[in-house]
């Protein structure tokens, strides 16, 4: 029972800390200090140039040193501008 409440009590200041950084954040934002993770846009150029010369998702990924989700999700950027 005392675990319980000591796992309790630390999942409630979780929750606190985590509404406390999305609170900073937006305020943050508002004033324009906080633009979050920005692209890798080099590692895109990469990506799309391993995509025209036919390469795999798994083959770019590795020599592009970024995961799978990245690959599939600049392809899908390039895919939607064409």
């Amino acid at each position: 029972m005392l675990l319980e409440i000591l796992a309790a009590s630390a999942y409630k200041e979780y929750r606190e800390r985590e509404r406390k950084q999305k609170e900073g954040i937006v305020k943050a934002q508002q004033k324009g200090l906080y633009h979050g993770r920005q692209p890798d846009l080099e590692a895109h150029d990469r990506i799309a140039s391993f995509t025209e010369a036919g390469f795999s998702i798994n083959k770019t990924a590795e020599a592009v040193g970024v995961s799978r989700s990245t690959v599939i999700r600049v392809r899908k950027k390039l895919k939607n501008l064409d």
